[in-house]
């Protein structure tokens, strides 16, 4: 069987410690297999309470490019300047899950990079986590990347 050819790596990222952990994982990943990593954060999409005014409209359209754009910031600050990796970048609009897996079949990804947060049953009763939501639907591969705290350590 032919060993597997990486050229496009996507991570989501959510600005959390096991995100970076994660985007840092597919950056090295990216270097040693000479493939593009592609990070994304999904932004939440914000719907008007009352859509049938234009004034309400407007102000959530506002809103909505104010939150793109502090993402777009926030995101440019989170990812480090990566020698021996070609790095893009993207902000996305939507629903994490669902947005991920479609970035990753636009691009025909090889691999998705994910953190697994370590939500407790009770969090992942009411919430969901949208690591779960991905492993369940995605069609590419996926590598998740547990917080640096729970890794087990062997005595060796």
């Amino acid at each position: 069987m032919p060993a597997a050819r990486y050229r496009v790596i996507v991570v989501g990222v959510d600005f959390s410690e096991p995100s970076r952990q994660a985007m840092h994982r597919a950056l090295d990943l990216g270097r040693r297999l000479k493939a593009r990593v592609d990070v994304i954060h999904v932004a939440h999409k914000i719907d008007p309470a009352v859509p049938f005014s234009r004034e309400n409209r407007d102000v959530v359209a506002q809103l909505q490019q104010d939150e793109f754009d502090a993402a777009r910031g926030e995101l440019e600050r989170f990812v480090p300047k990566a020698a021996g990796v070609t790095v893009r970048t993207h902000v996305l609009v939507g629903q994490p899950s669902r947005e991920l897996l479609a970035y990753a079949d636009q691009v025909r990804a090889d691999l998705i990079v994910l953190s697994n947060r370590g939500l407790t049953l009770a969090e992942k009763l009411l919430i969901g986590s949208v690591a779960d939501r991905v492993l369940r639907k995605a069609h590419t591969p996926i590598l998740l990347v547990p917080p640096a705290g729970r890794r087990k350590r062997s005595g060796r």
